[in-house]
């Protein structure tokens, strides 16, 4: 079953990941939950990004998929993307 998580959780998460990834976020605004939670990022050299927390537990297959894929472009170097768990 998967792990439901309450919002300030979820944004603790997100402030936590930012600062892993040394992105000085001005406004964190959240924009989805379900399978996912997905927040908008904006920060002070006018950059935007979008950070998606995945949930634990659901759709375990897919997710590695996802960290394959994106594992991959970090390696090729064509963006700034990594799957990061940041909670067990």
């Amino acid at each position: 079953m998967a792990t439901v998580l309450d919002r300030d959780t979820l944004r603790a998460i997100a402030e936590q990941a930012l600062d892993e990834w040394d992105i000085p976020a001005v406004q964190l605004e959240l924009i989805s939950i379900s399978e996912n939670t997905v927040f908008r990022v904006d920060t002070d050299a006018d950059e935007t990004y979008v950070l998606r927390i995945h949930r634990p537990g659901y759709h375990n297959a897919r997710g590695t998929e996802l960290r394959a894929a994106v594992d991959s472009c970090v390696e090729t170097g064509r963006h700034r993307c990594a799957v990061t768990p940041t909670y067990p």
